[in-house]
């Protein structure tokens, strides 16, 4: 892998003339591609909650981590395709096998990208080009897997990673209850789908898991327990429209229904910034957004016999028109758990118009607005009055994004 990747990179600093390139060999055609994407963008951040430190402005410019470079592989009725990011890291390595030329469907494996995401259809730019995440759509995930695809329909199992892993087993450990928490991943992450080209797209993921934790003596337990499992269930069903109405024009709709999904990669990010690998309950109760909005929380009321987790549902759903090189997209979702005072709300818009400066360069600038609504804060208690609503941050994002094509 490593004598890959130095090729690849001494094969992109080689210059134009030599990189965008297609070659034959005895042993197949490679064709190797890169994508260099950056931004300079004017963040507006507001928040009512003074203890945040979330009031600032910013001018950010940066390289996306998502810019690209590649090799696809093709021989006979095999294929191969490796994509480093920007960041250096590892976002493709797969390899697919096409049964009788592909009439009898296609076998892929590897690392691959999930296809019941719904954030890929929309093209918001701004800063890392995170499209409507947490505002109303799911976010793409990699991660090994094999799939079998046929006729439009696709199935797929997915592992998860060990950051996700670490999010659930922080759910645990954070709680005063336990002193040890052990992730045991009960099965892959299934993900089914059916495809109708240039048309729509339905799909539903669903993965169960299950977290052995060991409990300390406490007021509330008069012996200890070792051993105890907490299962969780994870999953969502998507639908995603994206017809043409003609060479010009197209609309776009999508619309999904998540139960933690948060413990699968379906995280989202909070107004363009990641939020830390290994997410836990004391932040999802204070964060409120973004990937703690789709995570599960352990209630503290509960005791060890009862061993329930509290489920987070999202219901979000976007929508976006596209007129020749100008974007304007629009979406909201909303996340409640029992254990919450308030719902978790976002909505995000944005605009922003392609201009092709070159036959590889285009510069688009965007304005986009993003609202994280109010803070879940805690439950009150039976009888007590429920605390006034502490809101999230506002960002508005002027800017231009950068990319060229090699």
């Amino acid at each position: 892998m490593k004598k890959l990747l130095i090729v690849m990179m001494i094969v992109a600093l080689s210059g134009v003339s030599a990189f965008a390139m297609s070659f034959d060999t005895e042993k197949g055609k490679i064709d190797a591609y890169a994508s260099v994407r950056g931004y300079a963008v004017y963040n507006n951040n507001v928040s009512d909650d003074k203890t945040d430190e979330r009031n600032y402005s910013v001018l950010a410019i940066g390289v996306q981590p998502n810019s690209t470079f590649g090799l696809k592989w093709t021989q006979d009725d095999s294929f191969a395709h490796v994509e480093v990011g920007g960041d250096m890291s590892l976002r493709l390595l797969y390899g697919e096998y096409k049964f009788a030329g592909g009439d009898m469907g296609k076998l892929r494996f590897g690392q691959f990208a999930s296809m019941t995401n719904t954030h890929g259809y929309y093209g918001r730019k701004l800063n890392n080009e995170d499209g409507l995440q947490g505002f109303g759509t799911l976010k793409q995930v990699r991660r090994p897997g094999v799939g079998y695809e046929i006729s439009g329909f696709a199935i797929s199992a997915f592992a998860l990673d060990p950051n996700e892993k670490t999010a659930v087993t922080n759910l645990y450990n954070i709680d005063a209850r336990y002193d040890y928490a052990q992730y045991i991943e009960v099965m892959p992450r299934i993900e089914l789908t059916y495809t109708m080209p240039n048309m729509f797209r339905v799909g539903l993921s669903y993965v169960q898991t299950d977290v052995m934790v060991d409990q300390v003596p406490s007021a509330n337990v008069t012996k200890p327990k070792n051993d105890q499992h907490y299962n969780i269930a994870a999953y969502h069903v998507m639908a995603a429209a994206y017809p043409k109405i003609n060479d010009d024009m197209q609309i776009i709709a999508s619309a999904f229904y998540a139960v933690n999904g948060g413990l699968y990669g379906m995280a989202q990010r909070a107004n363009g910034y990641a939020y830390p690998a290994g997410m836990n309950a004391a932040s999802a109760a204070t964060s409120g957004f973004g990937y703690a909005s789709l995570m599960p929380v352990l209630d503290s009321k509960d005791t060890e016999a009862k061993g329930k987790v509290k489920d987070t549902n999202t219901l979000g759903g976007a929508l976006a028109f596209k007129f020749q090189t100008l974007e304007v997209g629009l979406g909201y979702q909303s996340s409640s758990n029992d254990t919450w005072g308030y719902d978790v709300n976002g909505m995000g818009a944005y605009a922003n118009y392609g201009v092709k400066l070159g036959s590889n360069f285009t510069l688009t600038p965007e304005i986009s607005y993003m609202d994280s609504g109010d803070k879940p804060g805690a439950k009150p208690a039976p009888g007590a009055a429920k605390a006034k609503a502490v809101k999230n941050s506002t960002v508005m994002q002027v800017g231009a994004h950068f990319r060229m094509d090699i």
